[in-house]
């Protein structure tokens, strides 16, 4: 059966009431802005903008993560001048810990997000166990300072050590030494407070969003394929290359401008905190009170002493036989994975177990491993 569509198309040429003139001139028209976008588009310094925003994002996060305090330094100076260990002051060390701590968690929670989850409040802390019901009140009467609450438990650090050295004017030239890194903490919370206040100026984000954009909106013209183009790609590779990197870019940028959010990314102040208050507590209470273990007779020390007595041929036959390669010496409770050579290991470097029978045979007779 066959169909006719003659009367079909003539009515449709009446009801088609534009202009094949007109048609015609919009499209050498589209034509001859095809190349003015495209040459505009190259003009826009977008690998500048992104590059210098960028830079100044990712300097100011790290800056930032290296502002962030850390509780032994300041704590090895006050257990050189505290060096008594009984009971008494064990709580002094113990307190000055506490408060250390009860510091970095007042400011953390005013500039991270999760921290700021974890306390919601200062009363959080007396939950927690790192203040007391009497610290608290005193905290809530001294510290209500804008910004300023943090400093209040490095004051109370300040004073018990000032009344320690006044009673026992014991290592009186470390004092200046605790001093130093009371005042290194205190100026690392400051400037995490700075950076906090004064952020990076919104114009810059701006300037950044609209030159990436502005460019793939330029381009979106500009690439576009016309009737004299001798090849028409289907698929813009090229520009989907580049949209990918740079709003990439971009993005890692706006993900980077809080370093200290909750995202998947940003640096993670509570698991810091909870390091620190683990590594802190473990000093005052578990390595410092024990002290450094007695002096042994180690091997080490007794092949060196070895080196001075050549009549003592039973050790030195027993460390030849530690040799590994012709390297020196070290004791065959080492991992023999990591086994000592005769140079300094190189990154991807591969090293000869061919000589060693035990080596190999767990390295399923391979005469090299990677190192």
């Amino acid at each position: 059966m066959t169909i006719s569509y003659e009367d079909s198309i003539v009515t449709l040429f009446f009801k088609w009431k534009a202009n094949p003139k007109e048609e015609l001139g919009l499209k050498y028209y589209f034509e001859q802005l095809v190349p003015i976008f495209e040459s505009y588009s190259e003009r826009l310094p977008i690998t500048f903008i992104l590059g210098f925003y960028v830079t100044q994002i990712i300097q100011r996060w790290w800056t930032q993560f290296q502002l962030i305090s850390w509780p032994e330094d300041l704590l090895s100076v006050v257990y050189m001048i505290i060096v008594e260990r009984d009971e008494a002051h064990k709580r002094i060390k113990h307190q000055i810990t506490r408060y250390l701590n009860v510091a970095n968690v007042l400011a953390w929670r005013d500039i991270s997000s999760q921290v700021r989850i974890r306390f919601p409040s200062v009363r959080n802390l007396v939950k927690g166990g790192l203040l007391t019901e009497k610290e608290f009140n005193r905290l809530e009467h001294e510290g209500n300072i804008s910004g300023a609450r943090w400093m209040v438990p490095l004051t109370w650090i300040q004073e018990i050590m000032s009344t320690y050295v006044e009673a026992n004017h014991s290592r009186l030239p470390l004092v200046g030494t605790f001093l130093s890194e009371l005042q290194k903490t205190r100026a690392s919370v400051r400037n995490l407070y700075c950076h906090d206040w004064v952020p990076i100026p919104l114009v810059y984000t701006h300037i950044a969003a609209l030159a990436t954009y502005s460019y793939f909106g330029f381009a979106l013209i500009g690439r576009q394929f016309t009737d004299k183009s001798t090849v028409d790609l289907v698929i813009p590779v090229f520009t989907m290359v580049q949209f990918i990197t740079y709003v990439g870019w971009l993005k890692v940028g706006l993900d980077l401008l809080r370093p200290f959010g909750d995202d998947d990314d940003d640096i993670e102040l509570g698991y810091i905190l909870d390091r620190n208050l683990e590594a802190s507590f473990a000093f005052t209470h578990k390595i410092h009170p024990n002290g450094a273990p007695d002096f042994e007779n180690d091997e080490i020390w007794q092949h060196y002493q070895d080196e001075t007595n050549p009549h003592l041929s039973r050790v030195r036959n027993k460390i030849q036989s530690q040799l590994f390669n012709g390297g020196r010496w070290v004791p065959q409770t080492i991992n023999q994975g990591r086994a000592f050579i005769g140079e300094a290991p190189r990154l991807h470097a591969y090293v000869t177990i061919g000589h060693h029978k035990l080596l190999q045979r767990r390295r399923h007779k391979k005469s090299f491993i990677s190192w």
